[in-house]
């Protein structure tokens, strides 16, 4: 195969969607940072997928054999026994071209997918074809779930943050779609929150505007041109902290402040605390007086901000500290102000 030969794969239309909405959720877009590059999005899922894809099947193969075997069947009949089950039962079905409504992938082959063609191409029989193969493992893909898609697409990152958190070494990088520059960082760890949606790298920076070193987040999604530094500086205890409480409370939002943050609500804020799950900061302790109920935070300011946001109108009303209690304010005011124009 010519590996200027586009690659036709049909796929269920359910993963089709999925597939493109991951890849507008990962946000592999094209120039305009609207129109999502599906061709780089797949050789992605290919190339991050491909080797832990095939160690699954093998694994569940051995496994197939090792009954099989333990039964007194000849190895010849196992095996053929073992293929069967993987294909009719394990492995999910192919899309026919003039099945219920299937999808059409084009896939453009590049130099990054050019291992894994010849390699799938040198184990498959006669009767199978590329373009199953990959309907197979792209239905595989879409059965994990988001945080681990995640790891996928972004593989390389993925390992190298990995590495990186493991020997306590620096690491720069730069952020997509930002304009900061390169960013040095001392990883404390890759992880996802609560919800187990996107993950996320915990780590210690340079504040340029405080000159100080503290707790950041950043999107896997969103790192880009990393590599190893040459800082051999540790993280310090104090940033150590603070990121094993990012960790358990919301990985997405920095700590880098310890006031408490109160917010009052009524009974219909209460019930909405109740009611809304994403994004949710646990609370430190509740005071009650009469109608109205007293919520007592310790968390990054900004998950309380993003959060309570939602509620508008007196259900929720940041009480103290007042610097909390302005950006609320201030965000009401300008939103009014659109409003009124």
């Amino acid at each position: 195969m010519s590996y200027q030969e586009k690659i036709n794969i049909y796929v269920p239309h359910e993963i089709g969607l999925k597939l493109r909405s991951d890849a507008m959720l990962f946000e592999i877009l094209k120039k305009d940072r609207r129109t999502i590059n599906l061709n780089r999005f797949l050789t992605m899922v290919l190339c991050g997928y491909y080797d832990e894809y095939c160690r699954e099947n093998n694994e569940t193969r051995d496994s197939l054999l090792r009954i099989l075997k333990e039964r007194s069947i000849s190895d010849r009949k196992a095996e053929s026994i073992a293929e069967d089950v993987m294909n009719r039962v394990i492995l999910p079905p192919i899309a026919k071209r003039k099945g219920k409504k299937p999808d059409h992938l084009s896939l453009k082959p590049t130099s990054d997918t050019e291992r894994i063609i010849n390699a799938v191409q040198a184990q498959l029989k006669e009767e199978d074809y590329l373009s199953q193969y990959f309907c197979r493992m792209l239905v595989s893909y879409c059965q994990k779930s988001i945080s681990e898609r995640e790891r996928i697409v972004f593989r390389d990152s993925y390992d190298l943050l990995l590495v990186a958190c493991k020997e306590q070494r620096a690491i720069t990088f730069s952020l997509k779609g930002g304009n900061q520059g390169a960013i040095e960082a001392i990883p404390y760890t890759v992880t996802n929150g609560p919800e187990e949606m996107f993950n996320y790298l915990l780590c210690e920076s340079l504040n340029v505007k405080e000159n100080r070193y503290e707790a950041y987040s950043f999107r896997l999604n969103r790192i880009e041109h990393l590599s190893f530094g040459k800082t051999t500086r540790k993280i310090s205890d104090e940033v150590r902290s603070r990121c094993e409480r990012m960790q358990k409370i919301a990985p997405q939002y920095a700590i880098n402040e310890d006031e408490i943050i109160c917010v009052r609500l009524n009974d219909l804020g209460e019930d909405l605390y109740n009611r809304i799950y994403y994004g949710r900061p646990p609370y430190d302790h509740i005071e009650d007086d009469g109608e109205m109920h007293y919520y007592f935070f310790r968390c990054s300011a900004m998950q309380v901000i993003r959060y309570f946001l939602r509620f508008g109108g007196a259900s929720a009303v940041v009480i103290s500290p007042d610097w909390v209690k302005e950006r609320m304010i201030r965000f009401f005011k300008t939103a009014l102000a659109a409003y009124e124009q």
